[in-house]
């Protein structure tokens, strides 16, 4: 599998950037340098690219917006890869963090069966820890064309703009209305973006959450959240915990998570 998995690369006019061309090799070369940059941080790629997606793909954020908290360092080190390669030169940072969303799910995809493949059912190695790989199923690999052309606000990487990201406590229907309003997603489409919530783990210093979304697999890209959501006979439970029971990244000060539902060895798992 090449660097850019499979990405369809339409022709692109000249824009307002004035990039009129973008070829295999530079998305090759743009892609090895900035996911050498990101490390692990595949999770946080994806959520760097709709926090920016919202209000506008303008290659700008926040970092002092406390929904934002915890992307501080991806888009730090984005945009040393930027300018140590001059990419400037031939596409804009909103385009290669959509680009970089697209590479971590499709990362995460090929780790989910790669795993798959050697500890599940069809497998021929035992588990290598604890977590169970019975019911683990490979996943396609996202087929959707990259788009590039768009436009980086003057003063990228960063904004004071507030683009009033949405609540992480809406309901169903100011969720689906937020949705409809900023993006024209349909109910479907947004239960589709929803799975999203399988990669990456939820930290009380960062969302006022904590724990990952399904335990043990964060690193996957899958549908396990739907399959966690759906079963019924899981118990679920809406809670609050303390900061000192979590086994958080940092010094705990009397902190308690927000609301959030968890089922042990499951989901919400520290």
């Amino acid at each position: 599998m090449n660097w850019i998995l499979g990405f369809l690369l339409p022709a692109l006019t000249l824009g307002a950037n004035g990039y009129s061309s973008l070829s295999q090799d530079q998305v090759d070369h743009i892609i090895a340098k900035s996911s050498k940059a990101l490390g692990h941080a595949k999770p946080a790629a994806v959520r760097l690219t709709f926090h920016d997606c919202v209000g506008g793909c303008n290659g700008c954020l926040n970092v002092e917006n406390p929904d934002n908290k915890g992307l501080e360092e991806v888009v730090a080190r984005l945009e040393d890869v930027y300018q140590e390669q001059q990419f400037y030169h031939i596409v804009s940072r909103a385009d290669i963090w959509a680009l970089m969303g697209i590479w971590a799910i499709n990362e995460s995809i090929a780790i989910n069966n790669a795993d798959c493949a050697l500890y599940g059912p069809n497998g021929t190695l035992p588990s290598p820890n604890e977590h169970s790989y019975e019911n683990c199923q490979m996943v396609p690999e996202l087929q959707v064309p990259f788009l590039w052309g768009r436009k980086d606000c003057k003063t990228a990487p960063y904004t004071e703009k507030d683009v009033h990201l949405p609540a992480p406590t809406l309901g169903y229907v100011d969720l689906m209305k937020f949705f409809s309003s900023e993006f024209g997603f349909t109910p479907r489409e947004v239960t589709a973006l929803m799975g999203v919530h399988t990669l990456g783990k939820a930290d009380i210093f960062n969302s006022g959450f904590h724990g990952t979304w399904v335990s043990n697999e964060q690193g996957y890209f899958n549908t396990q959240y739907y399959k966690n959501m759906a079963n019924s006979s899981l118990g679920w439970k809406s809670l609050r915990r303390p900061c000192e029971v979590l086994g958080a990244s940092g010094p705990c000060h009397g902190q308690t998570t927000g609301w959030q539902w968890l089922v042990g060895f499951v989901g919400f798992e520290p």
